[in-house]
Order: C-alpha cells, then sequence, then structure tokens
C-alpha cells in the first residue's frame, strides 16, 4: 500500500496511524474546499468549525 494522503501525517504526526492521518485530511481538504468556493455563509464561525472538526477526530 502506498503512503499516499496518510503518508506524512500518519507516520510523523499520529504515530503511524494512517487511519486517523487519512480522515484528518479528508476534513481538512474538505474545509479548505469549502471555503475556497464560499459555500459558508458570512456569519459561519470557521474557526470553531475547525476546532471542532478536529477534536471530534482527536478526543
Amino acid at each position: 500500500m502506498g503512503l499516499w494522503a496518510s503518508g506524512p501525517l500518519g507516520l510523523w504526526a499520529y504515530g503511524g496511524d494512517r487511519d486517523l492521518a487519512r480522515a484528518t485530511w479528508a476534513f481538512a481538504h474538505g474545509m479548505v474546499v469549502l471555503e475556497i468556493h464560499g459555500r459558508f455563509p458570512e456569519d459561519a464561525d470557521l474557526d470553531g468549525a475547525w476546532k471542532l472538526g478536529l477534536k471530534s477526530l482527536h478526543p
């Protein structure tokens, strides 16, 4: 199996947990794409969304 998106994150930041690395990468990627394309309302708390999303992955 190749490293792909879980490589650097899974091996370094998450102690080799590639599933957690992939989930974190997918969340971050989705948030960035939504932000770039203006898919959040102007009053959205993006900092709060990032914090809650990451906290849900890393309780």
